[in-house]
Parts: structure tokens; sequence; C-alpha cells
């Protein structure tokens, strides 16, 4: 009997949002891939009806991600005696050179201007330990970004459109509709930091109140940076991304106000309704703008007053259909 080879793949920290959302795309994947035996190590089990495909049900946070990571899967090593050991945590297993396959999707690590010490261990560790790696991002702007920064040969740095999966919609009973307002956006961020940016909205509120328009963000309340008495911006929370789709079903516009970001799912996710998504001119957002083919709902601003312009000016358009949950991930799997 010929035994099938195993590829371990390590997303102990893809609890929730887009980790989640990536992760359940590249498992879809894998389903046509049964020349391997795949082991998940995550914290959510995904149904699955393929015998190569098995799930292990593990949960990381924080530091203890980076620990196990780089050390504590030694033992699932030793269980599986991988042929690759597929990370969806940033870092790789540090002692077998050539074995790791990384998918880095934190943008902090690359911007030198940030001084938080979680990412200074990132940079330290791929510095210093993960140079053997291959390293899969999400464009041509991050894997050119990641090379300059870690000074990595290119040959060990792959782009890969990630995609994404299209849940079945469910109601979400907090969004009604008035005569209040004439539009109603989406503010898809769930905290408020320098670069989501999110207090741009403070200053459209007298743009809002005139044109009357409602905007949804997913503040919490612990984070909620906007005041309560302004019936414009409403900050709801976490939601399931059934009911976000419900939302996008729903919505008129989105606004995507980050500085810096790998990917941006929410951008595109919304896109494919055609319905104009209001993205502020960040370097990796005109990166997919082009990479697009310029999308006539995908509208980048730099500023209020530009915002403005462009909103009267296409808050009604709308695009032909364009797939973009559909991802690369062919890409990684021919590198086993």
């Amino acid at each position: 009997m010929k035994y099938r080879k195993t590829i371990l793949i390590n997303a102990s920290a893809a609890k929730t949002g887009g980790a989640e959302t990536i992760l359940k795309t590249f498992v879809k994947e894998l389903e046509v891939r049964s020349e391997y035996d795949f082991v998940i190590l995550s914290p959510i089990v995904f149904q699955s009806d393929f015998s190569h495909i098995s799930f292990k049900l593990l949960k990381t946070n924080g530091f203890q991600t980076i620990y196990f990571t780089i050390l504590g899967i030694r033992k699932y090593i030793n269980v599986y005696k991988p042929l690759k050991v597929i990370s969806f945590n940033n870092l790789n297993y540090l002692f077998i050179n050539n074995m790791g396959v990384t998918y880095f999707h934190q943008a902090k690590a690359l911007d030198s201007t940030y001084s938080d010490f979680k990412i200074k261990v990132y940079r330290f560790i791929i510095n210093k330990f993960l140079r053997k790696n291959l390293f899969i991002v999400q464009s041509e702007y991050i894997r050119n970004k990641f090379i300059n920064s870690f000074n990595f040969d290119s040959n060990k740095v792959i782009s890969s459109w990630p995609g994404f999966t299209i849940p079945e919609t469910k109601k979400l009973p907090i969004f009604t509709k008035n005569t209040n307002f004439d539009h109603y956006g989406l503010l898809p961020i769930s905290y408020s930091s320098e670069h989501k940016n999110v207090a741009f909205l403070n200053e459209l509120k007298d743009f809002f109140v005139s044109e009357k328009l409602s905007v949804l963000t997913l503040l919490n309340k612990s984070n909620d940076i906007f005041d309560n008495d302004f019936e414009n911006i409403q900050s709801i929370g976490a939601i399931t991304r059934s009911e976000m789709f419900y939302l996008y079903e729903n919505v008129d516009f989105l606004i995507f106000t980050s500085k810096d970001e790998t990917v941006g799912l929410p951008i595109f996710e919304f896109l494919q309704t055609g319905k104009p998504a209001f993205v502020y001119a960040a370097d990796y957002a005109i990166e997919f703008y082009n990479q697009f083919n310029k999308p006539k709902n995908f509208i980048l601003y730099t500023d209020v007053e530009d915002f403005k312009i462009l909103f009267l000016k296409n808050i009604n358009v709308k695009a032909e259909n364009y797939n973009y949950s559909r991802g690369e991930w062919n890409k990684i799997l021919d590198t086993l």
C-alpha cells in the first residue's frame, strides 16, 4: 500500500474575522488535493466529507500563539512527521529548514515605525530563523514590501490572492430602514486605532446630516469612539459572517478608512454586490484597484473633501458582476 504524505496546517489562532474566512477558503481548496493527508490544527472545525482532511481542535492567543508556532508544535510534528508545515500564524516552526510554508498577514511588521513589542518579535524571528521558509502574501504590493523590509530572497515570497467563501445570509434584526435617511452605509471595522482610521467619520458628520446618510460600524461599546446621541452613526459590535453578507445586500455603500492592510477582505466581499465601496487611497488599496483593472465601484478617496465629491458622483454607480471570491491557493499547494 502506498501511503500519502502528510501536510500539517497550523491555524491555531484563526478564531474569527478575516483569519477564519481565509482558512475556510483554503480548506475548500484542499478537497480536490487528495494526494496528501491534511491535518489541520484549528480552534474551529469545519464540516468535511473528505477522508484526507482531518481537524485537531487547538486554540491559541497572543504570545501563546507565537510560542506554539515556533516551538510547541514540535509534538505534532513528531506524531505526524509531515512533509510540510503550513502556518497561518505569520511565523513557523524554527528547527527544520525548508519544511515551513508561512501565510503572512501582519502588515504592521512591514512598517518600521511600529514599536509594539509583539511586532518586534515577529521581525526578529523572521530575520534570524525563517529565511529558508517560503512566505505567502496577498498581493505584489505586500510581496515587494516584505522583500524590502527583510532583505528577503524574492524566490521565497509568493503573492496569492486569498479569495473568500460566501455564506447564506441571515437577517440582522437591529438593522432597519426608515424615512430619516436616504442612504445607508457600512464601516466594516471592529476596533479603533490610528491605522484603522475610523475617526475619519467624525470629520464627515455634517455631510452625513446634510445628505441624510446613516452608517453602521462594527465597533463595540468598549471601543466606540462616536457620540451615542449622533443618530447618523450607529455602532453595533460583532456580527456573524451571515449577518455581514445580509448587510452587504441591504446597505447602499461601504466605507473603508484603514491606512494599511494586507487585504481588507470586506472591500472585495462588498464589491461583488456591484454597489460602491469608498476606500481610503492607501498604497495597498491602490495596488488592488489596479490589480483588478480599476473597477468602477471601487472608489478611492484621499481626504474629506475628496470623499464628499466622489460620494455624490458615485453613490448610484452599479458595476458588472466580478468573482472576487475565487482564490489562488493552487499557488501554495503546487509548491508542496
